[in-house]
């Protein structure tokens, strides 16, 4: 018993942060499967929370709606047939000034009162929680008086630190852990730049020169069409192949920080 855990995921929390690091570097949304998380996590039980809208919007018509909320309810199913997988959805209220979408309700709340009585109940005694607003420090804090072993699964950018203070562990989610979080289907069609060893490259097939904090960088195409190498110089084993060159450019700049082109001719 001392070692079940149960995972808390913030369904929208999730969804934007894996959106937003696919979009970085392939320039479209992933396709997420929740299993992978568990996979990671390890937990004996998934309680997943979200928000599925229950009306068409504004002008739009029925059929429209069914269609666009097809693939967020096969993703809700998904979820739910999984060993253990439990989803709790709340409410959605109308726009805020300055939202496009209508803001969440509940959801918080929701996930403090399942987490703050499974752990009451001593049905677990280590809890995952994958979030970063600040609001749910005073439910980690609780929760780690309670006796329960927090880990708190956020990432970096997007989470106020105070948060990850208050759990007994902070778990930074990385950009390859988001990755690997998509669909076999979305990565078999988006595949990752390869590591490449240095070579000698023809002057005549260097494209771009520039920089990269503080590091020299080349970029490299091998035939009319590609592929490209982003080459740091002076040689070296970390090159990075890839058939586009813009998401090559993307995942090195995720990886190493933006790259200042101080010289390109037509690639």
């Amino acid at each position: 018993m001392d070692d079940i855990k149960y995972l808390f995921i913030d369904g929208s929390y999730l969804q934007r942060i894996h959106r937003s690091a696919m979009e970085a570097v392939f320039g479209v949304p992933g396709d997420l499967n929740v299993q992978r998380v568990a996979n990671d996590i390890h937990p004996f039980r998934t309680y997943y929370y979200d928000c599925v809208e229950e009306q068409p919007k504004t002008g739009e018509s029925q059929s429209d709606f069914e269609a666009r909320m097809a693939p967020r309810l096969a993703h809700i199913a998904q979820i739910r047939s999984l060993p253990g997988g439990h989803v709790r959805l709340g409410t959605l209220s109308g726009r805020q000034r300055k939202q496009k979408e209508p803001r969440q309700k509940e959801v918080d709340i929701l996930i403090a009162v399942d987490m703050l009585t499974h752990g009451f109940n001593r049905n677990m005694r280590r809890a995952a929680l994958l979030a970063g607003d600040l609001d749910f420090r005073p439910l980690v804090e609780a929760s780690v008086q309670a006796g329960v072993f927090v880990e708190l699964w956020y990432e970096k950018t997007s989470t106020n630190e105070n948060l990850y203070w208050a759990a007994d562990q902070g778990r930074p989610i990385e950009w390859q852990n988001l990755y690997d979080w998509n669909t076999d289907a979305f990565r078999l069609a988006n595949c990752l730049p390869a590591i490449t060893g240095g070579g000698n490259y023809l002057i005549s097939s260097q494209i771009a020169r520039g920089t990269c904090a503080g590091r020299s960088v080349e970029l490299i195409k091998l035939a009319e069409k590609g592929p490209f190498v982003l080459h740091p110089l002076p040689n070296s084993n970390q090159s990075l192949k890839h058939t586009d060159r813009q998401v090559l450019e993307r995942y090195f700049s995720m990886k190493h920080g933006p790259i200042v082109w101080t010289s390109s001719r037509e690639g």
